[in-house]
């Protein structure tokens, strides 16, 4: 609880609010701009962060990365063009409120509803990090087995029509002991 208080005082410092601030406006701007994202945005603004104290590095590019985030709702909303994952389902409902005449409207609910996410995400992870570390370090090969192969079976089970063949070309190659199979490996009707 004493670390929880004192990562408080540090994120309601005036330079922590001001960096924040600034890695959220820049990660909007670089978001809104066609080809760059939140993690191409941390990777260039990077070294900026060198000259500071480690916890002011963190804040502003976790800001810049959460901007990012919203960013890519303004495309998706005014142009129905999601340049993220994330911004998908905001050009579902949001552009269709753009076009009725109502983008600031939908823009402000976007924006608000990032802001809750992200301080939702913030508090969850900022409680629940410490149980799931302590998990993680206890997983050994046998659980990494096994995750390895719910994920090919869960792959190979979404081909549809063709579930066994999706589980084997997902598999491993007799040849080479490699993994996984491709559409550019010309011997694959060798094995089948």
């Amino acid at each position: 609880m004493n670390m929880i208080i004192n990562a408080l005082h540090i994120i309601i410092s005036p330079m922590a609010l001001l960096l924040n601030l600034l890695g959220v406006v820049l990660g909007i701007v670089f978001r809104a701009m066609p080809g760059l994202n939140g993690v191409v945005g941390v990777a260039l603004l990077l070294p900026i962060t060198y000259g500071m104290a480690p916890a002011y590095g963190l804040i502003m590019l976790g800001g810049l990365y959460m901007g990012a985030t919203y960013g890519g709702s303004i495309s998706a909303i005014l142009l129905n063009r999601p340049g993220t994952g994330e911004a998908a389902c905001t050009a579902l409902n949001g552009n269709p409120l753009a076009r009725q005449g109502r983008a600031r409207e939908a823009l402000s609910f976007s924006a608000i509803s990032s802001t809750f996410g992200g301080l939702f995400g913030v508090v969850i992870m900022m409680f629940f990090t410490p149980a799931l570390s302590k998990m993680a370090l206890k997983f050994g090969p046998p659980e990494l087995f096994f995750g390895m192969y719910g994920g090919t079976y869960g792959g190979g089970q979404s081909d549809g029509e063709e579930p066994q063949q999706g589980i084997f070309l997902r598999g491993v190659r007799p040849d080479s002991g490699c993994g996984g199979y491709g559409f550019h490996d010309l011997q694959l009707p060798v094995y089948i």
